[in-house]
């Protein structure tokens, strides 16, 4: 049933995206093609439905690199979605122009342009790519107490078992982290000048992280994930109340599992002071395929 599933959300997203898309995006580059910003954040939305390991076929099936093995500091705290949408030298293509996602801001070239580019003195600014974590002004939770830290678990790992496979004894320390962040874009389609549309993300993130010679990175071992979140989101810049409510239960998962929570899109110029506010309850369970079972995490949430 998994794997008729994960066929059918395959088909449903290719015949989503535009013929660019599926017809045009196979260059020397491997950057894909939209005809628009809109028709990329369509294919996010699209994309946010899948699983790391669906993420990845789907890139193979576009024959696509991917920023998805990126050790960039930067690039690590982006969803899966957006390092599968950029290549591995972190470029799509809008309309006709190439478009290079750097240190947070989106550079504009024509092909002429990028044939002889000095990146970023010659790309145009046409929008950004930002990252909040909670508890930022941005992103505030209404419960009392309610953090980032106390939704991690540190362990000592003794073995993993991959689907099929046979038992694998490997030692070290692995941290279980949960999170919310905000991820969102803003663009200013071309011929500037255009109004900016902003797109605004709350996003859940269960990950599996390693203890290596220079801090935590990500960690790949197969995984059962058991996510029940319910609760409510505001946004400033209206009297708004966005129900929450998720149920995600998976097996054998490698990678993140990332889910949109809420989500806001605007056309207009909005106030520097926006920001969200939200509440959720819930239980978020975690525990690594063939390890000890006193390894297992429930994180009883509350944010």
């Amino acid at each position: 049933m998994k794997t008729i599933f994960f066929l059918l959300s395959l088909i449903m997203i290719t015949a989503s995206c535009s013929n660019e898309l599926d017809n045009q995006h196979n260059n020397d580059n491997s950057r894909l093609i939209f005809s628009s910003f809109s028709e990329f954040n369509r294919t996010y939305k699209e994309l946010s439905k899948l699983s790391s390991a669906e993420l990845k076929s789907w890139a193979n099936i576009k024959n696509h690199t991917t920023l998805l093995n990126s050790n960039d500091s930067i690039i690590s705290e982006y969803s899966n979605v957006v390092k599968t949408l950029f290549n591995d030298k972190s470029e799509i293509i809008i309309n006709d122009s190439i478009i290079w996602l750097h240190a947070g801001v989106l550079y504009a070239y024509s092909m002429q342009e990028y044939k002889h580019k000095n990146q970023i003195d010659n790309g145009r600014i046409v929008g950004n790519l930002y990252i909040q974590k909670i508890n930022n002004p941005t992103l505030r939770s209404t419960i009392s107490g309610g953090n980032l830290i106390n939704h991690q678990k540190q362990f000592s790992q003794y073995s993993y078992k991959k689907l099929g496979g046979v038992t694998q004894y490997v030692g070290g320390l692995r941290k279980y982290v949960n999170e919310i962040y905000l991820e969102g874009f803003s663009y200013q389609e071309l011929p500037i000048p255009m109004p900016r549309t902003y797109y605004e993300y709350m996003r859940f993130r269960a990950k599996l992280e390693y203890k290596g010679s220079s801090g935590w990175k990500p960690a790949g071992e197969p995984r059962r994930i058991v996510i029940n979140l319910m609760g409510q989101a505001n946004f400033s810049v209206y009297a708004n109340n966005i129900p929450i409510s998720t149920g995600v239960q998976t097996f054998q998962y490698s990678g993140n599992q990332d889910i949109i929570l809420a989500d806001w899109i605007n056309a207009t110029s909005v106030p520097i002071s926006r920001y969200w506010t939200f509440s959720l309850n819930g239980t978020v369970y975690q525990h690594v395929e063939g390890d000890l079972q006193s390894n297992e995490w429930t994180d009883s949430t509350s944010w």
